[in-house]
């Protein structure tokens, strides 16, 4: 099936927009959901960091990759550090849309580097982006924020992923040598995140790493 390049990279935002919308048909007012949401977001958060953003930056660059993940705690550690300093902690919804954000810029420099010829590469992101956008529009909902702006977060979580695209199509190759270092940095924003915000709101019990497991089968299953 042949696509044009506005398609292969517009497609996989398609996908973030339809999985934003589930909040739109959740209770998350109820702590299964909640805790069921937050297991399944940090397994599959853990899946694309690992899958999407680890591995192919370390078959470029081990030290590149490595000092990326390293760039990556450190700017969330730094933020809400100085958010400490000012006696207010950053809040969880800004963390958690911060990571996505960075998980989705080389996401989309993927696809726009991979162009026409990368139609495998788009439909595996548009799959694995519709659990992306329930990453941040159910949990930001579960925290108290109302369903209609959770969903819009959700969706404009992912709109760097098309912008992104469009840069490294015109761009080509130029991008190659940085891509370590980027894939590196927004994974290690997204595993800062999962282990500070998202693993505590799991829940006690067996539900919410059963969902964990889910997130985690689920995109690697995609990938």
């Amino acid at each position: 099936m042949a696509f044009g390049l506005a398609a292969v990279i517009l497609i996989p935002f398609l996908g973030t927009i339809l999985g934003s919308g589930m909040v739109l048909g959740l209770r998350v007012e109820s702590p299964w959901v909640q805790w069921g949401m937050n297991g399944f977001a940090a397994g599959a958060m853990v899946a694309a960091a690992m899958n999407s953003l680890l591995v192919p930056g370390m078959a470029m660059s081990r030290w590149g990759t490595g000092l990326g993940v390293l760039l990556g705690m450190g700017l969330v550690v730094l933020a809400e550090g100085l958010g400490n300093r000012q006696s207010r902690k950053l809040h969880p919804a800004a963390v958690l849309m911060l990571a996505v954000v960075l998980h989705n810029i080389p996401e989309g420099i993927a696809v726009g580097m991979a162009g026409t010829e990368g139609t495998g590469t788009m439909l595996g992101i548009a799959l694995q982006n519709i659990p992306d956008g329930a990453v941040v529009s159910v949990p930001l909902a579960a925290m108290g924020m109302k369903k209609g702006k959770a969903f819009t977060l959700g969706i404009l979580s992912g709109a760097v992923e098309p912008a992104a695209g469009l840069g490294a199509a015109a761009l080509g190759q130029t991008m190659t040598g940085s891509a370590p270092v980027m894939m590196g940095f927004a994974a290690g924003a997204m595993l800062y995140v999962i282990i500070r915000e998202l693993i505590p709101r799991m829940g006690q019990g067996t539900w919410g790493l059963g969902w964990f497991c889910a997130g985690l089968l689920g995109i690697l299953m995609v990938n």
